[in-house]
This record gives structure tokens, C-alpha cells and sequence, in this order.
């Protein structure tokens, strides 16, 4: 975490889940993904799958549904 808190780096491990982002995700956030993936359903329809060994920017303004059967991943946030 930076001295000001807008910058925040790590890894993370989740579970199965789904969840859905009706209001803006709320921060700019870069992950790359190590085990699993993810796919993330905009609310204009777009999809992504994004795996192992990929990588995917999710701007704050962001809304839609987040599939997964489990990942681990390494973040970078910026507030």
C-alpha cells in the first residue's frame, strides 16, 4: 500500500463465485491471473475469459457479472 493509499498491490485467492457489479466497480484495477479464470459479462454484452498467464484492466466505471470457478491472482489497484 503507497503512503497514500491510492496504490495497492497483492495476491488473492477465491473461491467459485459469481457477483454482480450493478453500481461502478469503484477502482481502476490490472490483474494477472496465475491459476483459474475468470469471465466478465459487460452490461453492454461484451465478454472476456480471461486465464492463466492473462492479464486484464477493469476501469472503475465498470459494471456487469463476474463468473468464476475459482482463481488466484496478483492485483494492482489505483483509487
Amino acid at each position: 500500500v503507497s503512503s497514500d493509499k491510492k496504490f495497492v498491490v497483492g495476491m488473492f485467492k477465491a473461491t467459485a463465485g459469481r457477483y454482480e457489479y450493478n453500481e461502478a466497480y469503484g477502482v481502476d484495477e490490472f490483474m494477472y491471473f496465475i491459476t483459474g479464470n475468470v469471465k466478465l459479462t459487460s452490461s453492454d454484452g461484451s465478454v472476456q475469459i480471461i486465464g492463466p498467464g492473462e492479464g486484464v484492466t477493469i476501469p472503475k466505471e465498470w459494471t456487469g457479472v463476474w463468473d468464476s470457478e475459482g482463481y488466484s491472482k496478483i492485483y494492482v489497484i489505483y483509487k
